[in-house]
């Protein structure tokens, strides 16, 4: 499985998300901040990053490119309270969803993206 990052501004959202993705099986590290997810994938090898749109510290777009900066393979999918119709989604994220309790949706889209990068590492 996947090393997930989510950086996500709201503490009940952020423990939801990582307790559904550790019982699917991925390793899940958190952020609260644009910082601190940069100090993380300095560290650590990350496949993907669920980020919450307007973070406390940044933009999700300067994250992003920061992000594919230090980790070029990185996947990343955009959580936000709106529609998607903003630059980010659609040429910095491969996935994006309306931020919701319903964890299904989430747990779809990681495991989309998750099996997507698994075959191109195969190939």
């Amino acid at each position: 499985m996947s090393t997930v990052l989510i950086v996500e501004s709201y503490p009940s959202l952020a423990n939801l998300y990582r307790e559904v993705l550790t019982e699917e099986g991925h390793r899940v590290l958190v952020a609260s901040s644009c910082k601190q997810a940069n100090d993380i994938a300095l560290t650590e090898e990350i496949d993907l990053v669920v980020m919450d749109e307007g973070l406390p510290d940044g933009s999700e777009e300067e994250l992003i490119e920061q992000l594919k900066m230090i980790r070029p393979q990185i996947k990343a999918i955009l959580c936000s309270l709106d529609q998607f119709s903003r630059k980010t989604y659609r040429d910095l994220c491969d996935e994006g969803f309306l931020k919701t309790f319903d964890y299904t949706v989430l747990q779809q889209k990681v495991d989309d993206l998750s099996r997507n990068a698994s075959d191109a590492k195969r190939a």
